[in-house]
């Protein structure tokens, strides 16, 4: 325990200004107040957090909407430890997945290989989220334009069947997880879509891809070894298959990219778009968290879902010279994002 009378300088940042008034106005708070290494912060950024800090999770429930950020991103710290858990490198399952798809990974092409095939610098990254179904016209033209004046489609696995079944057919597909199976993908599948996968995908949906096949790892040091014996491009991933979908995106050089279906929240208390609630996960109905739409108002979201929407915003920052655009406000304000209105 760190001796009190060696700390210097304490910053207070209150995540519910409102809240603090209120607690001010009822209990008598001048023993840590008057305390000169003391000093509070009105507005802190949200988009850092300092090396060291105190937060307590149930406490963090509280925070405002403007906070919500920095709420998110404290969770996300505190969950760190435990979350990393998850993908350890002496995992046997993994190990297991790693050995059954070495073959794959002799075999297949590395996806930066892509760029040779790929020039286009406009690109619209899809996501399974629940606006995806407000944009099928819009997609259905984009893809209808000749070759040379249509965007490139990257869309995640999940997202398949749900544009197959309006007969959009995106250029590439990307799948990273270890549970994705043949019954996430529609039964006929085109030859013209580039499959990019990595290594952990079960080997059943490699082997019955039957068009073009790609391969790629995550920064995550549990691809370092794969990496050393067989190198692949090395693409952004924080959980969710739309992040490795977005770097893939700006590793071809992209200089738009458009975000279709990535809500990261269950506006209209949906989870998916096509998908019947709760298959892919958690039923909207069930969820206890919030992120800021589009509008400013309140949506409901998962624990995870916020992360992945952190990170994302992460990356963003981390890429100047791409231009990014959601294409709706009914899901999570993406920040960094532009809004782009998306109809035909």
């Amino acid at each position: 325990m760190t001796d009190s009378k060696l700390i210097t300088n304490i910053t207070v940042c209150p995540l519910n200004l409102g809240l603090f008034a209120l607690l001010l106005s009822y209990t008598d708070q001048r023993e840590w107040l008057t305390d000169r290494r003391i000093t509070i912060i009105e507005i802190p950024n949200q988009h850092q957090i300092a090396e060291s800090f105190i937060s307590i999770t149930p406490d963090l429930l509280l925070a405002d909407n403007e906070n919500a950020i920095l709420r998110d991103l404290l969770v996300l710290e505190n969950n760190r430890e435990y979350a990393n858990k998850q993908h350890q490198v002496d995992d046997p399952q993994l190990i297991e997945r790693f050995n059954e798809n070495i073959k794959y990974l002799e075999l297949d092409p590395d996806a930066s290989t892509l760029r040779l095939t790929h020039t286009q610098h406009n690109t619209l990254v899809i996501g399974a989220g629940p606006t995806l179904e407000d944009h099928y016209d819009y997609l259905r033209v984009q893809r209808a334009l000749p070759i040379g004046k249509r965007p490139l489609m990257i869309a995640v696995d999940t997202a398949f069947k749900a544009l197959s079944s309006q007969s959009i057919i995106p250029d590439i597909l990307v799948s990273i997880d270890p549970n994705i199976t043949l019954s996430h993908l529609p039964e006929e599948i085109p030859d013209s879509v580039t499959l990019v996968y990595f290594p952990r995908v079960p080997s059943s949906v490699i082997e019955h891809w039957t068009g073009p096949r790609f391969n790629a790892y995550s920064k995550a040091t549990l691809y370092d070894e794969l990496d050393a014996k067989h190198p692949k491009l090395r693409l952004f991933t924080n959980g969710s298959v739309i992040h490795p979908a977005v770097d893939l995106a700006a590793f071809l050089n992209s200089w738009e990219i458009t975000l279709f279906g990535c809500d990261f929240s269950y506006p209209n208390n949906k989870t998916h778009a096509f998908w019947e609630d709760g298959l892919l996960g958690p039923k909207a109905s069930e969820a206890k968290h919030w992120v800021i739409n589009g509008h400013g108002d309140k949506v409901a979201t998962d624990l995870n879902f916020r992360a992945y929407l952190r990170s994302l915003e992460h990356y963003i920052r981390l890429k100047p010279q791409v231009k990014f655009y959601q294409s709706s406000l009914d899901g999570a304000r993406i920040n960094g994002a532009q809004y782009r209105e998306c109809k035909v």
